[in-house]
């Protein structure tokens, strides 16, 4: 009889151990990221989808350029004024030394081509200037544009992209950017309607 019991002990201790054994939990590895990358919703060259803000870009791009980078900020007036009219004084600047190297000899009588060269080589050197800021705040916004949407890389480094197409290909980017952010200049379901060129985007 005790023998029996001791078997019978015996055999409920096994199943409670086999039965603890089984239960217990499967590791489950998590993945090596949560986050989820996307693509823009626009190529480069798809400014041709959008020609409202194709030719809002064309007509008044230096306006354009501020907005976009205070849209990049999540709302900056501040930095979309201080941006337009720099460019704006860069600008003219340039243009006015431009021609006065050209109309030097008639409007200030001075016949000498060391005055106009200088007059030419400080404007050109004002137009760099303009292009050099106009590319690193364009590079600027499209970086933040793309951490925030969580776009990857095409073909290269992403630093190497945004340089590469704000210096060349700056007001095609600016189309890009305002297409990913859903602002059009006619509205639709799923886009925001442009708010005009004097707008400072202060508010997203």
């Amino acid at each position: 009889m005790f023998t029996t019991v001791r078997s019978l002990q015996s055999n409920a201790n096994n199943n409670h151990s086999y039965h603890t054994e089984s239960a217990a939990p499967i590791p489950i590895h998590a993945p090596w990221s949560t986050t989820v990358r996307k693509s823009w919703k626009r190529g480069l060259f798809d400014c041709y989808k959008s020609s409202g803000m194709c030719c809002v870009v064309t007509g008044c791009f230096v306006c354009t350029v501020g907005q976009i980078f205070s849209i990049s900020q999540r709302g900056s007036a501040a930095r979309c004024i201080i941006i337009t009219m720099s460019l704006i004084v860069l600008v003219v600047l340039s243009n006015c030394f431009l021609n006065a190297s050209t109309h030097a000899r008639r409007w200030l009588n001075w016949d000498s081509f060391v005055v106009s060269f200088w007059f030419a080589v400080t404007g050109m050197t004002l137009q760099l200037v303009a292009c050099l800021v106009v590319a690193a705040v364009v590079c600027r916004a499209r970086a933040n544009i793309r951490a925030h949407h969580c776009i990857e890389e095409n073909t290269c480094s992403s630093d190497v992209e945004d340089g590469c197409c704000s210096m060349f290909c700056a007001p095609c980017v600016v189309c890009q950017l305002f297409a990913q952010e859903n602002i059009e200049v006619c509205s639709n379901n799923d886009n925001t309607v442009y708010q005009g060129v004097l707008s400072t985007y202060s508010t997203i």
